[in-house]
């Protein structure tokens, strides 16, 4: 088990392959989980974050943590502007993923 404490209102636990987020900063008591093999990528030009393992993009929240509940496929992205406003660094990292 690991515990990263982030601030006094909020942190990640590791147990085995597994990752919980506990967050009551807003009053909100966020918990979260999400599986430690799972490969994520911010994608920090467009505010948003790529599962490679599953291809989905999920806007990127303050905390670091994607918005998983409106995620979307990355293939069904058509807006020209979101791919045009991808920096070369997010664009690299999408090819990677890709080959």
């Amino acid at each position: 088990m690991n515990i990263k404490i982030l601030t006094k209102d909020s942190l990640y636990v590791t147990i085995n392959d597994t990752i919980y987020y506990i967050d009551d900063s807003t009053g909100e008591q966020i918990i979260e989980k999400w599986d430690a093999t799972e490969c994520y990528i911010p994608l920090k030009s467009v505010g948003c974050i790529l599962n490679a393992n599953t291809g989905d993009v999920a806007p990127l929240l303050n905390n670091g943590l994607g918005d998983w509940q409106n995620s979307t496929p990355l293939h069904e992205i058509s807006s020209e502007e979101w791919f045009n406003t991808l920096s070369s660094h997010d664009i690299n990292a999408l090819n990677n993923i890709k080959s």
